[in-house]
């Protein structure tokens, strides 16, 4: 039991080193203690079709995407602006979009641009995305020209439940394998 208390006192004393794993085909938060899907898994797909072809998986709710959202973007201010950003608006943001795209899939790629998109329920049971897009204009990076996509944006046409949107996955979460096993104590 003694042993036990000291892990847990080392374990919770300790610095917090909160990380994104690439683990190619989802994302470990260990602030979290989830596994984000990577978005390619459901691109184009419905809410319903995403659930039916991951069961072991469910869909990310707002408050998950809100605290995953610092972690990405962490120049980005949500106080000032919860929709998106269309110009480069913090030191560091490209690459932060560069690295968002590449953690969690690209949804679309074309020689001008790729981006990542993921959709989830919002708090008004409403489905929006979340997300960044990186231009190339003429075969580079343009720092000026890329975009997040905050937790609150609208795009033109409202998402549904039942829209399959050929840009865009869905967010699925499940417990990381580290969060879902318990520590037994020794006898």
């Amino acid at each position: 039991m003694r042993k036990l208390i000291l892990i847990v006192f080392v374990l919770l004393s300790g610095p917090s080193l909160a990380e994104l794993i690439d683990n190619d085909g989802y994302v470990t938060d260990t602030e979290s203690g989830l596994d984000w899907l990577d978005l390619t898994e459901t691109s184009g797909m419905s809410w319903t079709q995403a659930g039916d072809k991951f069961p072991d998986w469910r869909h990310a709710s707002y408050e998950e995407i809100r605290a995953l959202f610092p972690q990405l973007f962490p120049g980005y201010d949500l106080k000032k602006s919860k929709m998106e950003s269309m110009l480069n608006t913090y030191e560091g943001q490209l690459d932060d979009v560069h690295r968002f795209n590449k953690l969690f899939g690209f949804t679309f790629i074309s020689e001008a641009e790729t981006f990542t998109l993921g959709l989830y329920q919002t708090p008004d049971a409403g489905v929006t995305g979340m997300g960044a897009r990186e231009f190339f204009g003429s075969g580079r990076r343009e720092p000026a020209r890329n975009i997040i996509f905050g937790p609150l944006w609208r795009p033109y046409e409202p998402y549904t439940k039942d829209s399959m949107e050929p840009n865009a996955g869905i967010y699925m979460v499940r417990p990381t394998a580290a969060a879902s096993t318990a520590v037994a104590e020794p006898r």
